[in-house]
């Protein structure tokens, strides 16, 4: 028996083992391939079109047995990101699936930026920049801070001595006020 090329909506149904609603779905969403002048069904377009698609899609099926088929190995998804990397063309279902990731990966950010696990480029400049200002300001008032104690002094390594102390005890302070900072940040 030879397969016909063009067939109404009720007889596609009963080709694929489908309701007449679900193939007036996909004629909705463009999924068949109609001839405009007869208003049938051509089955091999349609078909392909329809087989095109992937097999999960938004955690359910796409195809009419209903029985969810599993994911797609995560071999697959990179393929899909390097073809479209290479400015290869994608099929119907590559471009879901890609579409698919791009959705998770834009969600999976909001979520990380929500719970503070990542952070703008412009806010760890803002306190890159007010760390190295406070480092700035305590480094440059050390000399003011010892000059009169090491005027008093007689060697040139109890002076060293003297300002290494005031340098570390400098650090000490920034390091302590930065811990606090950080703290004060994740309340």
């Amino acid at each position: 028996m030879t397969e016909k090329q063009f067939v109404s909506q009720n007889e596609f149904a009963k080709l694929r083992g489908v309701s007449k609603g679900a193939v007036s779905k996909w004629k909705a969403r463009g999924l068949l391939v109609i001839n405009q002048e007869t208003g049938n069904v051509d089955v091999a377009a349609s078909v392909a079109k329809l087989d095109s698609r992937p097999e999960v899609y938004r955690g359910g099926s796409t195809r009419e047995t209903g029985a969810v088929k599993k994911k797609p190995a995560p071999d697959e998804t990179y393929d899909v990101l390097e073809k479209e990397t290479r400015g290869e063309p994608l099929t119907h279902a590559d471009a879901t699936r890609l579409k698919e990731i791009f959705a998770a990966r834009t969600q999976r950010l909001r979520y990380d930026q929500e719970i503070g696990a990542v952070v703008s480029i412009e806010e760890v400049g803002k306190q890159v920049t007010a760390e190295y200002s406070a480092l700035r300001k305590r480094l440059l008032n050390i000399p003011a801070k010892v000059a009169i104690r090491a005027a008093a002094l007689k060697s040139a390594e109890s002076i060293q001595e003297l300002v290494e102390k005031e340098i570390n005890f400098a650090l000490h302070e920034l390091t302590a006020d930065a811990r606090l900072s950080t703290r004060g940040n994740r309340a």
